[in-house]
């Protein structure tokens, strides 16, 4: 890159591809203004054979064999469909496999409660290093207390307890990237 101005690796020669120690150094000129139309190319590329996996030459149309994985796929999480990316057609929807055969539960079990993330972000159970957790295993939490903190593009927010209790489970460790709604405590 920048081999205008003499490169940013000893040997980059303008607008040539050199061979150092079995390296190629491509001294690419104006480097900014090839890179969309490459990456536009990789897109359309990337687009052509996504398409071509559904078209059928004879017919001149597009056929979704939907007992092909890739079609079928759905995306769940803690066995909740979290995307269900393409639909049956309608005269299929009576004969569509059941996706969560689990009974679903009515009652709380034994009244205890999952206290999810309510952000996409960066899981942190102290205030900072060297200071102790905001909860542990066995205290008692108030409604608005401090829980922990996630961090979300460098902002740092104090999550708070929207119940009371005793803290049973603690779900996510210092560091863990964690989703929306994603388990974190367990408080009884």
């Amino acid at each position: 890159m920048a081999a205008e101005t003499g490169g940013n690796v000893e040997g980059s020669a303008p607008g040539e591809v050199v061979e150092l120690n079995g390296v190629k150094i491509v001294g690419t000129g104006n480097w900014p203004n090839s890179v969309p139309r490459d990456a536009s190319q990789m897109y359309s590329s990337n687009l052509f054979s996504l398409v071509s996996e559904f078209w059928d030459d004879e017919a001149k149309t597009v056929v979704l064999d939907f007992d092909n994985d890739l079609i079928g796929c759905v995306i769940t999480h803690n066995n909740d469909i979290v995307n269900q990316t393409i639909a049956p057609p309608v005269n299929q929807i009576s004969q569509a496999p059941q996706i969560n055969e689990k009974p679903v539960k009515e009652t709380v079990e034994d009244e205890e409660s999952n206290f999810k993330s309510p952000m996409v972000g960066t899981f942190y159970r102290k205030p900072s290093p060297d200071d102790a957790a905001f909860v542990q295993i066995g205290d008692q939490v108030n409604k608005g207390d401090v829980l922990c903190i996630i961090e979300a593009m460098k902002d740092m927010n104090e999550i708070q307890s929207d119940v009371s209790g005793e803290s049973v489970d603690i779900r996510a460790q210092d560091g863990d990237s964690v989703e929306y709604g994603q388990p974190l405590f367990k408080i009884k």
